[in-house]
C-alpha cells in the first residue's frame, strides 16, 4: 500500500495461511543501503562496470527502527532511508481459518 500524501512512504503487509503447515513460520526483514546499478560486462545494453552513486553515511537503530543516511557521490545529495515493524501476532490455539478471517472453535 502506497501514500497518495507521502509517495515515498508505503507498506507491505503479509498474511499467512498454513494449509499442510504446523511449524514455525519466520519472516526475515532486511535493509540494505548498497545501492548500485545493474552491470554486466558481457551485455552491451547496459553498463559494463559497476558504479556506485550513494555512499552510505550513517546507519543505526533507534526505537527499533532502522535508519540508513546516504549521500550521492557527484552533488552531495542525501537521502535518508528507515524502516519499521508492526506486527499483529494471532494465537491460532484454539482457533481456525474459515474464509480469510479466525473464528474460535
Amino acid at each position: 500500500m502506497a501514500s497518495f500524501a507521502l509517495q515515498s512512504l508505503f507498506t507491505i503487509e503479509y498474511k499467512v495461511k498454513p494449509l499442510n503447515f504446523d511449524g514455525i513460520v519466520e519472516f526475515i526483514s532486511i535493509h540494505e543501503g548498497k545501492v548500485e546499478n545493474y552491470s554486466n560486462p558481457n551485455d552491451p545494453r547496459v553498463a559494463g562496470e559497476r558504479i556506485v552513486h550513494l555512499k552510505q553515511e550513517f546507519c543505526g537503530i533507534e526505537d527499533n527502527i532502522s535508519y540508513i543516511l546516504s549521500s550521492a557521490v557527484h552533488s552531495g545529495l542525501e537521502v535518508c532511508t528507515a524502516v519499521a515493524h508492526k506486527i499483529n501476532p494471532v494465537s491460532v490455539n484454539e482457533e481456525e481459518w474459515v474464509e480469510e478471517t479466525f473464528v474460535k472453535k
